[in-house]
Order: structure tokens, then C-alpha cells, then sequence
């Protein structure tokens, strides 16, 4: 069976530049190597190290769709033809569906962007099944193509059952055409790291001492994600525990695409530890790589997102290197977080306060941080990329009329 995947972004597979869905197709493909189970075909923007990275797949071919000149031109004369109203499609959309008609593909999996769905399923019709793998949560009546999407797709895959019952409350679409499939995290997450080279990591390239509590928060640096309410309740902290917080992520709304809108935040969070600067450290991207050495140096992740959250996927990686998390009760994220791995608070006005009080419950009790830990490592099996691939294999294979 031939499979083609569509990605959502500029972000290159391999995800050598990381990203969340970049990362999920990373660790499916590699599991299909392993099997050879899949012949899969991947579109993926042009980067050298992922290009390099890719020469050691055996059941992925790998289709490098380059930017130059020509192809900024196309672009932008599409763009006019959309605004003209002579087309309804992008020219890398178009592009797309010109690669692909010339290969013997069974089933296009389209991860996170709708906007081509409508346009793939007319242009294949029933000779390929198009299965539209869904990350967030959509605002349907802000975005027509959101709901065209989601009626012409063959399968819908969401990554929680908030998400399914969302769009069936939304959509006059049949549930049995649903299917939730959980994310997973790269095993990398589940590795042990040496500790004495952890202590290093601590006193010189972070200015952590032995009694700091150390607190870490994982995302883009967005207002949506809550890292405002953090430091608020780290504020508020401040004179009960030595807390250390590390803001792990970028400012900006995707991509590290800088707008308007994203320096207004940077500037509200930039005044609101003036005075503070000791307690926050903002490391900025790290890869995946690096980014368990972070976790495993930490005492407590926490996630405290203020606005629907599809799924939890930073909260899986902390839980898989054993952390206790402090997550909000937002969207699906209660579906990846239960009591025995963590704490789920409310995202009400109060959250500042109820993550401070949180923080404090797991600090104070050496029985409750052992436990949690012991559980979180637990609770992250089921979130392997084994589990993932087999999983998103069967819906593959699953026939639907």
C-alpha cells in the first residue's frame, strides 16, 4: 500500500527543525521503517540536513519541494488569482496535486492544514482515499473550508475525544467516520540522562543552585499558552519556595514568524518580571535533543494553557521523563494528564493562584512528588511511538462506507 503525506507547514521532514505534527510524522515513518509495512511518499519543503538525514530511509521516498525564484513567482500570481476570485486553491496546492496525480498513491493522509481537503477529494475522487488528520480545534464559522474539510474527508483523525465530540456538535457528520488516535512522543523522552552531567547543566549554563525548585514550561511564548499566569503564580511564590522557572520556546504565533501582536506580549511579560529576572530563565528553542536534558533537571512541568487545547503534547513529554505536571483542565489535555501523573487545575480567573497552590501541594510533600513521578513514568507507555504507529495503522487499513 502506497501512502501519501501532505504536510502542513514549511517545516522539513525529517523534523530536523522540530515542530509538533512535523515531529508525530517523524516518529510514524520511522516506526514504518522498522516494518516496511507502508510504502509511504512524503512532501516535504527542501532542507539540507533533512535532506541528508533522509538518505537512510528505505520505505520513504521523499519528494523536496524548493523554493526559488520561479516558484516565489507562481506564488504570487496565484495569490492575485485568489483574490480575483479565478481560483479558490494555493499554488503549492496545486503543485501538490500535480505530484501526486503521476504516482500510484492509495490513501493521502493530510496532516493539519483543511484548506486543500475539498479541493484533493474532488480532483481524486473514490480512486484514493483522503484521510484528514485534524491537531487543533477549528473555528468553524470563521473558516468555511474548516467544515468543507471535515465533510470530504473519508476519515477524520483527531488527537482527542474532545476534539471528536467538538466537530460532531458542530458538523452533521457521521462519528463512525472519527477516529482518535493519541499522540506520541519520540523515545528519546523515555532515555535516562547521566546525572552528574545534569548537575553541570544546572550551576553553569543556568545558574540553578541545589535548593532551587525548578520549574519548566514548554511551548510557543503566546498568551494563549498561559506562560503569563505562570510567572504571576511564581510571583506569588516567591516568598514560600526558591523557585527557578525555565521558559523553554519562542515568541511568536507559529514558526518564529514575529508579529505585531507577539511584541505586545513579549513587552507585557518583559515588564512583568522586572524585578524578578533571577527567577525566570528563557532558553529559548531546543531541540529534541537537548530539550529531555531540560526536563530531566527539573522538578515540575507545567502547562497551564488558558484556551482549548486539542491535545497534550508537552505534558506527554514531561510525564515520560518522570515529571510530575501541573496542567489546566483545557480541552483534551485531561485525556493525556490524570491524578495519579499530576494536577489538574482550573483555568478559571483564579489560575494564577490555583497553579501557585498546586506548585506548593507537590513541594511540600516528598510522598505525593515520589508517587506522581513513579506514575508519570507509567502513564508515558502509552504514548510510545510503537503504540502510535500500530494504532494509526489500523484506522489506515480500517474500511469505511
Amino acid at each position: 500500500m502506497q501512502i501519501a503525506i501532505i504536510l502542513p507547514s514549511d517545516l522539513p521532514i525529517p523534523a530536523v527543525l522540530g515542530g509538533a505534527i512535523e515531529s508525530l510524522v517523524d516518529n510514524f515513518i520511522k516506526e514504518n521503517e522498522k516494518s516496511g509495512y507502508f510504502n509511504i511518499v512524503v512532501f516535504s519543503y527542501f532542507n539540507k540536513l533533512a535532506y541528508i538525514e533522509s538518505q537512510g530511509y528505505k520505505n520513504t521516498k521523499f519528494i523536496w519541494l524548493k523554493q526559488n525564484i520561479f516558484i516565489k513567482l507562481l506564488k504570487f500570481i496565484f495569490k492575485i488569482f485568489r483574490k480575483l476570485g479565478m481560483t479558490s486553491v494555493t499554488f503549492d496546492t496545486f503543485r501538490l496535486y500535480y505530484l501526486i496525480k503521476f504516482k500510484k498513491i492509495d490513501k493521502i493522509v493530510v496532516e493539519g492544514n483543511p484548506s486543500n481537503v475539498k479541493f484533493f477529494k474532488k480532483k481524486f475522487g473514490e480512486n484514493v482515499e483522503l484521510i484528514f488528520h485534524l491537531h487543533t480545534k477549528l473555528n468553524f464559522d470563521k473558516y468555511k473550508y474548516f467544515e468543507n474539510a471535515i465533510l470530504h474527508a473519508d476519515k477524520i483523525i483527531v488527537v482527542s475525544n474532545y476534539l471528536k465530540k467538538y466537530i460532531e456538535s458542530n458538523v452533521n457528520v457521521s462519528n463512525e467516520k472519527i477516529f482518535v488516535l493519541y499522540n506520541c512522543i519520540n523515545e528519546i523522552f523515555f532515555s535516562n540522562i547521566d546525572n552528574k552531567y545534569l548537575n553541570l547543566i544546572r550551576k553553569e549554563n543556568l545558574g540553578i543552585s541545589q535548593d532551587d525548585l525548578v520549574v519548566v514550561f514548554t511551548g510557543r511564548l503566546v498568551p494563549e499558552k498561559g506562560l503569563l499566569e505562570l510567572i504571576e503564580a511564581c510571583k506569588i511564590l516567591d516568598s514560600k519556595i526558591k523557585i527557578k522557572l525555565l521558559i523553554i520556546g519562542s515568541f511568536g504565533s507559529g514558526f518564529a514568524r514575529i508579529n505585531k501582536s507577539d511584541n505586545i506580549f513579549k513587552n507585557k511579560i518583559e515588564k512583568e518580571i522586572v524585578g524578578y529576572e533571577n527567577k525566570f530563565v528563557f532558553c529559548g528553542y531546543i531541540s529534541n535533543n537537548d530539550l529531555v536534558k531540560y526536563y530531566a533537571i527539573s522538578d515540575i512541568l507545567v502547562f497551564p494553557s488558558i484556551t482549548d487545547e486539542a491535545a497534550g503534547l508537552v505534558a506527554i513529554e514531561g510525564i515520560a521523563c518522570g515529571l510530575p505536571v501541573i496542567a489546566s483542565d483545557a480541552g483534551g489535555i485531561p485525556e493525556y494528564i490524570n491524578k495519579k501523573c499530576g494536577i489538574i487545575i482550573n483555568r478559571g480567573p483564579n489560575i494564577s493562584i490555583n497553579i501557585a497552590k498546586a506548585i506548593i501541594e507537590i513541594n511540600s510533600n516528598k510522598e505525593l512528588q515520589k508517587k506522581l513521578k513513579i506514575n508519570s513514568k507509567i502513564s508515558a507507555q502509552k504514548f510510545k511511538p510503537r503504540q502510535y504507529f500500530l494504532k494509526f495503522k489500523e484506522i489506515i487499513e480500517k474500511k469505511y462506507e
